[in-house]
């Protein structure tokens, strides 16, 4: 059987088969119906978008109304009046706790500036440390120190000192080697 032989014979069955044929007009009416159907959903969707947005806007707008307050009864406005003495008291009560904080906030802080003042040199005081303790932990001191201050813009010439005093005054020990390749990096010139 040929291509043609075959569509021969399909044509004859569709001519002999009462199958119904559509109508053009039929096709553009759904199409027509379906674009119709659409645009009222989008108009929908659009009317109900600008309703919640005005409800959102009047609630946002308008103040809300206050609840009405009870009159007072006479049993309440006295135990509001005892409650005046216990309030100062409490206000009182706060009020020293508050200076109290206040207090251990400043001595805190001058600690901490006692203490950044410590850290500045002190070569009295690190003598004392080397005859106390020896000279091992007292080149500690001088390095520990430097080290602390050299990144300051302000103490980096100190820090460049403690180094020099570590290395001059107590040349065995190996802090004093470490203050020295310090010293190389912060003064390479010697300046």
């Amino acid at each position: 059987m040929t291509d043609r032989r075959l569509e021969e014979l399909l044509q004859r069955a569709d001519e002999a088969s009462d199958v119904p044929r559509l109508r053009e007009q039929l096709a553009g009416r759904v199409v027509a119906r379906v674009a119709q159907l659409r645009r009222r959903r989008d108009q929908l969707t659009a009317s109900v978008a600008c309703l919640a947005l005005l409800i959102a806007v009047m609630l946002l707008m308008y103040p809300r109304v206050p609840r009405a307050v009870p009159p007072a009864s006479v049993g309440t406005l006295a135990a509001l009046a005892g409650l005046d003495p216990e309030l100062a008291r409490l206000r009182s009560d706060v009020d020293a706790r508050l200076a109290f904080v206040a207090a251990l906030r400043q001595r805190a802080s001058e600690r901490a500036e006692a203490a950044r003042r410590r850290t500045v040199l002190e070569p009295r005081r690190l003598a004392l440390l080397a005859a106390e303790r020896g000279e091992t932990e007292a080149a500690f001191r001088f390095v520990y120190q430097a080290a602390a201050i050299e990144n300051d813009p302000q103490r980096r010439s100190a820090a460049i000192e403690l180094y020099r005093l570590a290395v001059r005054l107590f040349p065995e020990t190996a802090a004093a080697s470490q203050a020295a390749a310090r010293l190389s990096e912060l003064a390479p010139t010697g300046a």
